[in-house]
């Protein structure tokens, strides 16, 4: 009866009626904050910290306990006989058992399913319950949202994202399913523009659709983002696939792995490959949070130039 979606902007519904005037600032920020870490009971006093750390102790406590009662009011917390949260003199926490569905939870259960099968052993039941998770994924986790734990959630979660996309794509090279594999390929790269292995699986894909000239470009989509982004060129990998593809060869399938290797593999490649623009992500935060500090520090030497005294003026303008 109650659902909602953080992938993309945030959106609640309550029985499929869309919740449009939603609390803003910290009460909403908490809220998704609760459900993103559901799993365990969060003490007040370290989420008025978080969300109010530049108060004092006793303000910061205060303003929790508005943002709760907010809460409340937006999500029914009063009327269900299950609440969303739960809520004592100590801690909060959300309410594993309320009629709630996130389409979080859902995107992570499907990956804890299959986190331990190896890309080239993905059935045809997994590979529908892999797609069904990356129809939930309609975007980066609440953008425009530049809080350090949503940084971080929304990392955790890019990388979940790119693990199954790289699965997917793998099962349609087995199956012949090259329009598809393409498609979850083109997914990839709008998240990580130099993912190496992606644009092997994709000229592979073009290769094997009879579509050589897709491949070759696909190549040089390659040479060209590595250079921007990495300025490296392509590996030996990608090389033998181009070499193959320009004599018109049979192309090798993708590698089968053991699971040891798998896991080194998933567990690591797609979380260095994302970090770089994390890392971009973050330098745009902290550059326009340095503009803003800039420009509040040029209106506060304005106002103390307004205020002083002539003779302190004076003083203040030599110094």
């Amino acid at each position: 009866m109650f659902s909602v979606r953080l992938f993309g902007r945030l959106s609640v519904q309550s029985s499929g009626r869309q919740l449009d005037q939603l609390p803003t600032g910290k009460p909403v920020e908490l809220f998704c904050y609760l459900l993103l870490r559901r799993e365990r009971p969060h003490s007040r006093e370290v989420l008025a910290s978080l969300l109010w750390g530049d108060c004092t102790t006793s303000q910061s406590k205060k303003y929790l306990r508005q943002a709760l009662w907010q809460m409340k009011e937006i999500v029914g917390c009063q009327s269900q006989t299950t609440p969303v949260l739960l809520i004592d003199r100590e801690s909060v926490r959300f309410n594993a058992r309320s009629d709630v569905w996130l389409d979080v939870a859902a995107f992570e259960d499907a990956c804890l399913q299959l986190q331990d099968i190896p890309r080239s052993e993905v059935t045809n039941a997994q590979a529908e319950v892999l797609k069904a998770a990356v129809a939930l994924y309609r975007g980066d986790l609440l953008e425009g949202w530049y809080h350090d734990w949503c940084l971080f959630e929304r990392e955790r979660l890019q990388n979940l994202y790119l693990l199954i996309l790289d699965k997917l794509i793998a099962y349609c090279e087995d199956h012949g399913q090259n329009e598809a594999g393409l498609e979850f390929g083109e997914r990839i790269l709008r998240v990580d523009r130099a993912h190496e292995r992606t644009y092997q699986q994709m000229m592979r894909l073009h290769h094997l659709a009879g579509d050589r000239a897709g491949a070759l470009r696909v190549y040089q989509r390659c040479a060209a983002a590595l250079q921007e982004e990495l300025s490296v060129t392509p590996g030996r990998q990608t090389m033998q696939i181009l070499e193959q593809i320009r004599g018109d060869c049979v192309l090798q399938s993708h590698p089968v792995t053991s699971k040891k290797e798998h896991s080194e593999r998933e567990g690591g490649e797609p979380a260095r490959t994302s970090t770089l623009a994390y890392l971009r992500q973050l330098r745009s935060v902290l550059h326009d949070a340095q503009s803003r500090i800039e420009k509040e520090l040029q209106a506060m030497d304005h106002v103390v130039r307004l205020e002083l005294p002539i003779h302190a003026k004076r003083r203040f303008n030599k110094e």
